[in-house]
């Protein structure tokens, strides 16, 4: 996603046009970056953060579940957020043409030269509908094909707005990449987002693939953040595309402090298996409380209790 967005993100050449409709309230309606990825035990590291930083920013975790629930939601919640921001960055700069209904950017050639961009918003209600599409540079007489789609409403607040929007991976591989690219995201995402008061994520990858290079095995998989007043509830699941498909999910619920605790379950063939571990908070170095499998630890030193398993339907 990020590789793909980078290019819309450029800077338009300069141009003029006659604005007769308010193209900023595009801008406005989408999230500020920061409001979207706040989403884990630990604060995620910033959404332009190079995989070597991140990785070097991430704490170190006692509990294997903890460090899973950090890293579901760098995953998803910084990359929505990352996503929305290049979108504002785009919408920020001057439309090259307006009119009463909807504006357009571009089309531009991104930065390497290799694709040809543009971002159409309309008005729709009190919000936006957009496009963001793109052809391949190499084939003038190529078609534009979508590669985010979304719908934009403004909230109370500037820059608190909530929508949704999807990622058509497969489309955005089929552009002219540059030498030694690999294709790293699959299928299709679709993504809703509130983050008008208390922020709300929910994402479903349809046809994704896993990152294991030896196992590359098809999935779909839906995931759900809810931030709370003292912390956050995050819900992820996915089941493979095979014959015999294998679901795993797992609910992670912590406080202000990063205490926290995960619940698992694992089905395949008829066969369920189901496990919780909880953690310390981020002052005591997120280290493991208790854990039922193998049995360590107490459970009345949990954050939460009883158990809560996922409760999300898979597509």
């Amino acid at each position: 996603m990020r590789t793909t967005l980078a290019l819309a993100a450029v800077l338009l050449a300069a141009c003029e046009a006659a604005v007769q409709t308010d193209a900023d309230g595009l801008r406005t309606a989408l999230p500020e970056e920061a409001a979207i990825r706040m989403a884990s035990p630990a604060p995620p590291p910033s959404p332009t953060a190079t995989t070597a930083e991140v990785v070097a920013a991430a704490p170190t975790f006692g509990s294997g579940y903890a460090r899973t629930t950090f890293w579901a939601a760098t995953t998803v919640n910084a990359g929505v957020a990352w996503t929305l921001g290049r979108l504002r960055a785009v919408a920020s700069l001057p439309p090259t043409t307006c009119d009463v209904a909807s504006c357009t950017w571009g089309p531009w050639t991104d930065r390497e030269g290799l694709n040809v961009w543009r971002l159409v918003a309309r008005r729709d209600g009190t919000g936006w509908s957009y496009l963001l599409d793109a052809r391949r540079g190499s084939d003038a007489r190529a078609a534009f094909a979508p590669i985010v789609a979304g719908v934009a409403h403004p909230g109370a607040l500037p820059s608190r707005g909530s929508g949704s929007f999807a990622v058509d991976f497969d489309a955005a591989a089929a552009l002219d990449h540059a030498a030694g690219w690999q294709q790293e995201d699959f299928g299709r995402l679709e993504v809703a987002y509130d983050a008008r008061e208390a922020v709300r994520v929910d994402a479903t990858a349809l046809g994704a693939r896993s990152r294991d290079p030896d196992d590359p095995v098809r999935l779909d998989a839906v995931y759900a953040f809810r931030a709370t007043a003292a912390g956050g509830d995050l819900q992820v699941a996915l089941q493979t595309l095979e014959v015999t498909p294998r679901n795993l999910s797992l609910r992670s619920r912590w406080d202000a402090a990063g205490a926290g605790r995960g619940d698992a379950a694992w089905v395949s063939a008829g066969l369920q298996y189901r496990a919780s571990e909880c953690w310390s908070g981020a002052a005591l170095g997120f280290s493991l409380l208790y854990d039922d499998d193998p049995l360590a630890g107490y459970e009345g030193a949990c954050a939460f209790v009883p158990a809560l398993f996922a409760d999300l339907t898979l597509p």
